[in-house]
């Protein structure tokens, strides 16, 4: 009876050798196909992202020319192609669709650089030669010490003449803006006794105007929370529990999202960064791949 149990134990082993072995070999069969296929998409979407990465980068880099974006290289975003397969994304069946999902990155790249850029806002001291100028200057504005945060009457003519003074184009990102569009900014704010003279002025787009700190209001803010949840309120809100600081654009980044009946649809807005580039995004892939067809 003995050598019946060794014979037993033995093809026990045997199976057992043998099932290790055949899933080896299975799982040398699936990565070998599964690395055929990254390579295959590879092949197929590279050309359409080569192309589209270096108009959409340098779209946005002409558009806001201040902001120091840090873009992932080509081949970083290359590198990841098979964690978008993963997701059932077939680039045969769909290249638009997987182009753009590889090119993604780029687009919240674009949106964390503009948000986290922190420059130092100043005026250099100037001799202000034309008399309109001079007119506005420290040295000549009888509204320097005014303790009002109200704005001058002359308050148009100033800002028209600050927004000429800077070209037009917001001090901190540099993209043009209009003038009936364009934010004045007072680099010491006017309740902490800033003055409205030229020296304390610049021009900001209103995306940048709403990330400086302690300008909430320029998207409707302050807002609020409930005790837990991540749901945006206004003050008068009867949900309106907890006050968080933070822009309407960085909390929308951070995964808040406002309340539909106590905000209206104007505030559930992103960044104009973010706008353009996801549809020139769209655009630019769509284009390429008519191209490729």
């Amino acid at each position: 009876m003995e050598w019946l149990w060794v014979v037993i134990l033995v093809l026990f082993v045997g199976t057992l050798l043998g099932w290790s072995a055949y899933n080896a070999y299975r799982g040398r069969i699936r990565r070998k196909a599964w690395e055929a296929k990254v390579a295959e998409a590879r092949r197929l979407v590279r050309p359409i992202v080569e192309k589209s990465y270096a108009q959409l980068t340098g779209e946005i880099r002409s558009r806001w020319p201040l902001v120091p974006f840090d873009f992932r290289t080509l081949d970083d975003l290359m590198a990841n192609v098979g964690n978008y397969l993963k997701y059932g994304v077939a680039p045969r069946q769909n290249i638009k669709a997987f182009a753009k999902k590889v090119l993604d990155p780029v687009v919240s790249t674009a949106v964390k650089d503009f948000m986290n850029y922190n420059p130092v806002l100043s005026v250099s001291e100037q001799v202000v030669r034309d008399k309109i100028s001079a007119k506005f200057s420290a040295y000549n504005d009888p509204f320097r010490i005014t303790k009002d945060v109200r704005s001058p009457p002359d308050w148009a003519e100033r800002r028209k003449v600050v927004y000429d003074r800077d070209g037009g184009c917001c001090r901190r990102c540099g993209v043009a803006v209009s003038l009936d569009k364009c934010h004045i900014h007072h680099l010491i704010r006017r309740s902490e006794g800033g003055h409205h003279s030229l020296e304390n002025l610049v021009t900001l787009c209103r995306d940048c105007h709403s990330l400086m700190p302690e300008h909430q209001k320029v998207d409707g803010g302050p807002f609020y929370t409930s005790h837990s949840g991540y749901t945006l309120h206004t003050e008068e809100c009867h949900h309106a529990a907890r006050r968080i600081s933070g822009s309407l654009p960085s909390l929308l980044a951070q995964g808040y999202t406002p309340c539909m009946k106590c905000m209206p649809m104007s505030q559930m807005r992103r960044l104009s960064i973010e706008r353009f580039a996801r549809a020139r995004l769209s655009a630019i892939v769509n284009s390429m791949v008519v191209e490729y067809e």
